[in-house]
């Protein structure tokens, strides 16, 4: 009976002691993140140097017929990047591979290759398009060099798309983006990356 009581307590005091630190490690989040009502794309100097990074996240896409959301996780080096996007609890996958100018597309079940600038054959593949040579810098809160801009309050405007920073976060090498929010005629993504590995 005692050793009932104790067993009890003891996973009484476990449970509190984890939500405590689930509580302190949340307020630590909170604390690294920061308003955007100051950013400027001239303050991303070290941004700009980065080739080697990946973070996880997740995504939300809103569609005018349809919106899902899912999983995140990205992995950058200066050849290559691995973009995998997983449905609610794990189920559903997508792993997209970037690399001089192509791209390849594993839904699990085949791998189909097309130029990143092929706008028809990305919708038909992922619904959606978003061009993802510029998507590498915009999620590091830069604008694409390659293509004009609007500077705008929060962030810019290029190739059709509104690209807002709605909250910044604290990194090694200073302010990377916490929620980017992205907006043409037909689409909305919304991304919150929740943790950023510099890998320099």
């Amino acid at each position: 009976m005692v050793g009932d009581c104790l067993r009890l307590v003891s996973k009484c005091v476990e449970r509190t002691i984890i939500l405590v630190f689930l509580i302190q490690l949340v307020g630590c989040t909170l604390d690294t993140v920061k308003d955007t009502s100051d950013f400027a794309l001239s303050d991303r100097s070290a941004a700009e140097k980065l080739n080697n990074w990946n973070f996880e996240g997740r995504i939300a896409v809103i569609l005018k017929d349809d919106s899902w959301s899912g999983s995140l996780n990205w992995v950058q080096s200066s050849e290559l990047g691995i973009i995998k996007i997983s449905g609610p609890l794990g189920q559903g996958g997508l792993e997209i591979k970037v690399k001089a100018g192509n791209l390849s597309i594993n839904d699990g079940e085949s791998i189909v290759e097309y130029s990143d600038q092929d706008e028809e054959s990305i919708v038909n593949e992922l619904g959606f398009y978003v061009p993802i040579r510029s998507l590498v810098y915009w999620v590091r809160g830069l604008a694409d060099p390659d293509i004009d801009l609007i500077e705008i309050d929060q962030g810019f405007m290029q190739s059709g798309w509104q690209v807002l920073f709605k909250a910044m976060q604290e990194t090694e090498v200073g302010l990377m983006p916490h929620k980017v929010f992205l907006t043409n005629e037909s689409v909305r993504l919304k991304l919150i990356v929740d943790q950023w590995v510099i890998n320099e």
